[in-house]
């Protein structure tokens, strides 16, 4: 009986991983197959994997029997991200004591929005469609500069942001109750739009 029982599990686990495997095998199959920039929506959603959204912001949906997030603008999304995308500082010596930050401003004009647009770009181009952990600011969805050259001040290539915030760095707090004044709260405030989720971000849901 028990041998019976086990070799039952033993083909449903089987099965279970062979349709996985094949759904996976799709989508990556889709992921190297054309440019990077005809893959993705502006969100980094997939194109050739569609899903239903009418939220205007990231949700979790379900396909077949799987659950996926799907974008904004209605594809299924498969984080692929770079984590702290800074520029280094100044000074920044090579291995001949030479300091290297000048090559910024000779190669972008700047070390914040020039040289965010152009990382974004260099990035989506290699087929990344997210900013992870520890970024900077002038490489993250949200950010506007009103006198810098992003066409309208708004971050012309708005990849999502993905953090893994803990415990022990933001406190589990209210972050939309009245008395929330606290650097954290202020912070994820600013994520949020009138308390509803940012579309750009999956800080706030």
């Amino acid at each position: 009986m028990k041998r019976n029982l086990t070799t039952f599990l033993l083909s449903i686990a089987i099965v279970v991983s062979a349709v996985y495997l094949f759904q996976a095998k799709h989508v990556w199959a889709d992921l190297s197959q054309a440019p990077a920039q005809k893959r993705f929506d502006r969100y980094g959603g997939l194109l050739s994997a569609p899903c239903t959204n009418r939220t205007g912001h990231f949700i979790f949906t379900k396909l077949g029997n799987r659950w996926w997030y799907c974008t904004p603008a209605g594809h299924v999304f498969i984080a692929m991200s770079v984590g702290n995308i800074l520029p280094n500082g100044n000074p920044t010596l090579d291995c001949k004591g030479t300091n290297t930050y000048p090559i910024y401003i000779t190669k972008y004009g700047d070390t914040t929005y020039k040289w965010g647009w152009q990382t974004l770009k260099r990035m989506t181009s290699w087929g990344f469609n997210s900013v992870g952990q520890d970024s900077g600011p002038s490489v993250l969805p949200f950010r506007n500069c009103p006198n810098c050259s992003w066409p309208g001040g708004k971050q012309p290539i708005p990849l999502p942001y993905l953090s893994e915030n803990k415990p022990a760095e933001y406190a589990s707090i209210n972050i939309f109750g009245k008395r929330a004044s606290s650097p954290c709260s202020r912070r994820w405030k600013g994520r949020c739009r009138n308390g509803r989720p940012n579309p750009k971000s999956f800080s706030c849901r």
